[in-house]
């Protein structure tokens, strides 16, 4: 007989090192269709009910899909442009996944399911790179990696915050910092010149996770800065040399680095444009509101199976205010691991553990004093910088710091069970057996999406728009009813945030009005249009080049039939109609209204350019709120305030400025005017001195600085930095 065939070594090793990877893909593919119910289901539907959130992540995908990123899509905020620069978003990674799929479909939803559903396969895949690292075997890290990637935060998450779903870099920087704890060599000398470095593999693979997770999303790249600034406080205790924290620091400025360049194009528009204080700006107090509660990662979650487990979440839920996202849960297998770590930073652990348990310990302590309500983190959110305040959204650490820990503990029980080989297999195999027992732990039963109702809603929207579509030419402007402020306005009636971008997303060439961002001057247009009565509105939204008007019946509060047959009256048309009866679509094509006919073309571009004139904008940093009385408005300012006036318009304008300028006191104080709109003194105290500038206003942002000498008016239970006010501002255009 023949020798039997077997492969090289190298090949074999090769084989056994991809085998895991392998396993976790297939488990989590097959775990995920079964958890959902999505076998023989189509991907080109929603998985969850496409509103709300749904619809705001899919705005991004779809203008990343059809733009290269998410910056400027002239499909929507007609008949200007949506820009999403007042919403920073440092999530590249994310863009980059819908720009790469654009190339191939136009599918929105086609691609939000694929890359929710990959997220799941990402995360498997890079935890269990991460729990190798650890040097855990295979089996119980293939179990722990299925348990990290159906945590409840994941599939709460969901396509409503899809972007957050997609935490697989997570994983990937608990390796880096392990590494770096570790004392792994990044670099390495060349041999015929020692003055010059090269990276090594794990220092060619750090330096790519670091620039990666500066771009895949705001909240995980923060969390790494701070674990690395734990680490680095580690190290330098541990060797009293502060050359220990040059690789810290290197991997925190390349973090930091990533997350300014993704933002860059942000901060330019800041700088150019000034700040919008209607969008995205947090308060410091909703860090409590957001952050990080001890029972909301221990208790199971309120969708258990067990219907008891269930309902002492429930119980605990209705006897406190709420804090945090509910999302939060760990899981048994997780619990337990938190309190092994716990118990590691008061006593001794196994020798061949101590390196990883000590480690783990003091990051999950460091993450608990960082979020939890009224911690570390509370305080930068109070004293530096309020927007990262979702503390609780550090779970997803949390969560890996546990699972690791438990991992440790079965690594040093493992040899204690027995040195035989069989008993060493049914030792892993029983540890995988209980951690896969985790995942029916931690979720629910979640084969209720989609359900019957949702697909019915989504086919009438996408059919609708479809037949909308058909009759419109390429590029025709839909106005929609009523006018939704964007972004996160909340419920109108029974529409839910971020509904009327339903249009957008099933259409492949219409220009859509929804996505003018509240705060700034085209989002005025939008709401002033709005406002006018239907004879009024008609001849305007012809003037201004839109194609028809689309009418969701959920914003009024008699479900449109008033406007609707104002517009059937004035048109001498019928709707057209979705199939679920919500939306309403009139043509405008062939309107002409009275005013315009008789009109050259000249003269119709005139008054079109006219009607498209946008409001100039002002704001006031250093300055607080506008405050009232019926025949007076006023704003207290910080002694040194100022005046932005922004110009949104293609071409020069001229304006008056008129202003009143007062003071606290009687005696008289010296303002000192500069900025590229004039220079120069006046004299104000309390009874206040009138400020008249003519401006010339060219495209872009103005600054007009004011500084004093005023005192600090001091007011009972008032915290804020008073030094004088600014009466009845009015911009009259010439």
């Amino acid at each position: 007989m023949g020798t039997p065939f077997t492969f090289p070594l190298a090949i074999r090793r090769r084989i056994d090192a991809i085998l895991p990877y392998a396993a976790v893909t297939l488990l989590i593919f097959v775990a995920v269709f079964s958890l959902y119910g999505l076998w023989g289901k189509s991907l080109r539907v929603p998985i969850v009910p496409p509103g709300g959130d749904y619809a705001a992540s899919a705005l991004f995908a779809k203008t990343a899909m059809e733009t290269g990123w998410c910056g400027v899509n002239p499909r929507l905020g007609a008949p200007y442009a949506f820009e999403c620069y007042d919403f920073p978003m440092a999530d590249g990674v994310s863009f980059s996944f819908f720009a790469l799929f654009g190339r191939f479909s136009n599918d929105v939803t086609l691609g939000i399911n694929l890359y929710y559903l990959l997220g799941y396969i990402l995360i498997g895949l890079t935890s269990l790179f991460a729990f190798r690292q650890f040097g855990f075997s295979s089996p119980p890290s293939i179990a722990a990696s299925l348990l990290f990637a159906f945590l409840p935060y994941h599939y709460l998450r969901s396509e409503y915050h899809l972007f957050l779903s997609a935490y697989f870099l997570v994983p990937l920087m608990i390796a880096v910092i392990l590494w770096i704890y570790r004392g792994e060599a990044f670099v390495r000398p060349s041999a015929r010149n020692r003055l010059r470095f090269s990276l090594t593999r794990k220092g060619t693979a750090s330096l790519i996770i670091c620039l990666s997770m500066g771009s895949g999303g705001v909240y995980y790249a923060a969390f790494a800065l701070m674990f690395l600034l734990a680490v680095a406080l580690m190290l330098l205790l541990r060797t009293g040399k502060f050359a220990s924290l040059i690789i810290p620091a290197v991997a925190a400025g390349l973090i930091a680095s990533s997350v300014l360049i993704t933002l860059a194009p942000n901060l330019w528009f800041f700088h150019e444009y000034g700040d919008d204080l209607e969008v995205a700006h947090r308060l410091p107090s909703e860090v409590d509101t957001y952050g990080l509660k001890l029972t909301n990662l221990l208790l199971p979650i309120t969708t258990h199976r067990v219907p008891a487990l269930a309902n002492l979440s429930l119980k605990y839920s209705m006897q406190g205010s709420p804090s945090g996202e509910g999302a939060e849960a760990i899981g048994l297998a997780g619990g337990f691991g938190f309190l092994v770590l716990i118990v590691c930073l008061f006593s001794e652990t196994p020798a061949e553990s101590r390196s990883n348990l000590y480690l783990l310990s003091r990051l999950n302590i460091t993450a608990v004093l960082a979020g939890t309500i009224g911690g570390f983190g509370a305080l930068f959110n109070f004293l530096v910088f309020p927007e990262i305040r979702v503390y609780a959204r550090i779970c997803v650490y949390i969560a890996f710091f546990c699972l690791a820990a438990l991992l440790s503990l079965l690594r040093w029980a493992e040899p204690r069970v027995g040195g035989t080989r069989n008993k060493r297999l049914l030792f892993n195999f029983a540890a995988a057996l209980l951690l896969l027992a985790g995942i029916w732990d931690l979720t629910p039963d979640l084969r209720m999406y989609p359900a019957a109702e949702h697909v019915s809603s989504f086919q009438s929207d996408q059919n609708f728009v479809r037949n909308i579509e058909s009759a419109m030419a390429p590029g025709a402007m839909i106005y929609q009813l009523p006018y939704m402020p964007y972004p996160e306005h909340g419920p109108l009636l029974k529409m839910s945030d971020y509904d009327p971008v339903r249009g957008y997303l099933y259409s492949k060439s219409l220009r859509w009005s929804y996505g003018t961002t509240k705060g700034r001057p085209a989002a005025e247009w939008q709401q002033r249009e709005a406002n006018l009565p239907p004879k009024d509105l008609l001849p305007s939204l012809k003037l201004a080049g839109f194609s028809g008007v689309w009418i969701d019946s959920y914003g009024y509060p008699d479900g449109a039939r008033a406007i609707i047959g104002q517009l059937r009256e004035l048109l001498q048309i019928n709707p057209l109609v979705s199939a679920d009866k919500r939306f309403s679509f009139f043509p405008i094509a062939n309107y002409q209204p009275a005013e315009l006919i008789g009109l050259s073309g000249e003269e119709q571009k005139r008054r079109r350019d006219a009607s498209l004139m946008l409001p100039v904008k002002t704001g006031f940093p250093g300055c607080s709120i506008l405050e009232a009385h019926p025949d007076i408005n006023w704003r207290w300012c910080k002694q040194d305030g100022e005046i932005q006036i922004l110009n949104p318009n293609p071409r020069t304008a001229f304006y008056t400025l008129r202003m009143t300028l007062r003071t606290g006191e009687a005696q008289t104080s010296t303002f000192h005017f500069s900025g590229d709109l004039g220079s120069g003194d006046i004299q104000a105290n309390s009874s206040g001195t009138e400020v008249v500038r003519n401006l010339k206003l060219s495209p872009g942002l103005h600054r007009f600085r004011i500084d004093s000498d005023a005192s600090r008016v001091l007011a009972p239970n008032d915290p804020r930095d008073m030094h004088f006010q600014i009466v009845n501002l009015q911009l009259t255009r010439q």
